[in-house]
């Protein structure tokens, strides 16, 4: 009815109806007509038209515009069996159609339900991948080196571990709680207990390594990492032992290499040129003053070699790092550490040990370096020996055919005998400056040797250890061993109550001014009396060698009782500053001077 009423009004509201176009109004009633069949539709211009009401079967629609009606006639029910047969097919109608209409409802909701039941399955099916996915992920682990997993509260006591017990062979109701830490080695039982200890309070992430009892009694290097997920700690145990064991091995391997360099007195050293940085390792007592930091710079360790070596070291080092040349050697001084002074020889010896694998450019060079200073001092020691000994030798030479020349060949035993013993006596002190390094001789050694003819006891030599220098020991074994031949022959040594004493010292403070004083003084022999007439060799080799080799004074005198000799030398030209054997001169200070 709606739909008709609306229809009849847009009919008669058209804008295109006028009263003159009755075939356009024809049109119209067809049309609409068309569009409910069995309804009969007319318009109506008649006075009585516009009196015109709707009733059950009529609906009425007025159209000012033509000044008409538009009338549709509803068929109407007739009370017959059709009709009652119409009102039950209707009523079967309306039933069918809410059956189908519930069906259709129906269907609506079981296709929600299939759909709903469809996505639950999918994203079940999703969960079992993601759970397979995590189980593979974790036999991954445990293929890599993973040996369990394990879960544990928000306070960190264990609740489960996969794994542990083909491990530690330990229950796993023994390892909840705190039970696992009784696996544990003792030495880390302390230190993995205040780790996490502390990583439960902070809830930061665990990272300890720490060794466990295997289920065969061996203990086992691990690493356990742990981190907090809501209310629980989650981790896993991997395997670290072959790693501990290789860093365990290279330690004792650097260990041994230390105490073996440090037993050979030795300094390893590497390089990098392309960071420029190095590191040394080397004693504690090492008396060079070379980097000490863990890593320096090539000009850090150049600073320390002598200004004259640089150039040398530096230039061979670059022959090596060009590859110009394949090792590295070079002996060059180094600044000794404070408070010493001075420079100590150091040789150093090296290779290339790593390249860049693409350019071959040298990345580091290791090597090792070693103190050679005594091995320098010694050969310089030795090319002043050879020119002392050669020395030496002209000088006894010219000594002996002094004495051959000078000595009385009236009487030829009595010449053999001087002649004998003045040589002797230069043997005596060469064999003494050999001993000590041809670099001087202990004026007492030289002394007791010397007067080693006299009779026992019967001198007496007093004086502080004193190094005489190695071109005044041949004059001054002369000196004496005249002095002692004079006494044996005419003095204090001839009578066996005669008495010598030999006193020296050192006056005046140090320097050019300082003398060495000699005092000869004989007693309890024959009298005695100045000579007269002509010199005797003895006393013309006293002065020659006293005044005319050391540039000293030679005081003689005769009283009755004993010669008396006093000698004055400049401690310059005699005295030395070697360091000539000092335990030798301590003991001999020890057992203090011979007594009469």
């Amino acid at each position: 009815m709606a739909r008709l009423e609306a229809g009849l009004r847009a009919l008669a509201e058209s804008p295109t109806l006028t009263p003159d176009d009755r075939a356009g109004l024809e049109r119209g009633i067809q049309e609409l007509a068309s569009q409910f069949p069995g309804i009969a539709i007319h318009f109506d211009r008649t006075p009585q038209a516009a009196g015109q009401q709707n009733g059950p079967a009529r609906l009425v629609v007025w159209a000012p515009a033509v000044a008409g009606a538009f009338t549709a006639e509803l068929p109407q029910d007739r009370p017959s069996a059709a009709g009652a047969f119409g009102r039950l097919g209707l009523t079967v109608a309306l039933l069918l159609g809410l059956g189908l209409g519930l069906a259709a409802w129906l269907g609506w909701w079981a296709d929600r339900l299939c759909r709903a039941h469809a996505t639950v399955e999918a994203e079940r099916d999703q969960a079992l991948t993601r759970l397979d996915e995590t189980e593979r992920r974790r036999q991954a682990l445990s293929q890599a080196g993973s040996l369990m997993l394990w879960r544990g509260d928000a306070e960190g006591r264990v609740l489960e571990a996969e794994g542990w017990a083909t491990l530690t062979g330990q229950a796993e109701a023994a390892l909840r709680g705190d039970g696992w830490l009784d696996m544990l080695h003792p030495a880390d039982q302390a230190r993995t207990t205040h780790a996490w200890a502390g990583a439960r309070r902070s809830g930061e992430p665990i990272d300890i390594e720490f060794r466990l009892r295997t289920a065969a009694g061996a203990w086992h290097w691990v690493r356990c990492r742990a981190v907090r997920a809501g209310s629980e700690w989650v981790g896993l145990v991997e395997d670290v032992h072959e790693r501990r064991q290789a860093l365990t091995e290279l330690a004792e391997r650097q260990e041994k290499l230390r105490l073996a360099v440090a037993a050979a007195r030795l300094t390893s050293w590497e390089y990098d040129p392309v960071a420029d940085r190095g590191t040394r390792i080397s004693r504690t007592d090492e008396a060079v003053d070379a980097p000490t930091a863990p890593s320096f710079t090539l000009t850090d360790w150049v600073d320390a070699v002598h200004p004259e070596d640089r150039m040398q070291v530096l230039a061979r080092l670059q022959e090596v790092i060009a590859g110009e040349a394949g090792d590295f050697a070079a002996e060059f001084r180094v600044r000794r550490r404070l408070p010493a002074e001075g420079w100590s020889w150091v040789a150093s010896q090296g290779a290339v040990t790593q390249r860049d694998p693409v350019s071959g450019r040298v990345v580091r060079l290791s090597g090792i370096s070693r103190d050679v200073s005594e091995r320098r001092e010694a050969e310089q020691r030795r090319i002043l020996l050879a020119r002392e000994v050669d020395h030496r030798a002209k000088n006894v030479l010219a000594v002996v055919q002094s004495v051959l020349r000078l000595t009385r060949r009236d009487q030829p035993e009595s010449y053999m005998a001087a002649v004998e013993a003045r040589v002797a006596a230069l043997a005596r002190a060469h064999t003494l400056l050999a001993e000590e390094g041809w670099v001087g001789a202990d004026f007492g050694m030289l002394a007791e040797r010397e007067l080693a003819l006299c009779p026992p006891g019967s001198t007496r030599l007093e004086g502080p250890p004193l190094a005489i220098a190695a071109g005044a020991v041949q004059p001054l074994a002369m000196v004496l061993h005249e002095l002692a031949t004079n006494a044996a022959r005419h003095g204090a040594a001839s009578v066996p109550e005669g008495r010598i004493s030999l006193t020296w010292r050192l006056e005046g403070p140090a320097g050019p001014e300082q003398q060495l004083r000699l005092d000869w003084i004989e007693r309890g022999g024959p009298r005695v009396k100045e000579p007269g007439g002509r010199r005797g060799f003895g006393t013309r080799m006293l002065e020659a060698v006293l005044r005319g080799q050391l540039g000293g004074a030679l005081a003689l005198h005769w009283p009755p009782e004993g010669l008396e000799c006093r000698i004055s030398l400049p401690a310059t030209r005699v005295v030395s500053t070697e360091n000539l054997g000092p335990l030798r001169r301590a003991a001999r200070a020890q057992a203090g001077p011979a007594s009469p």
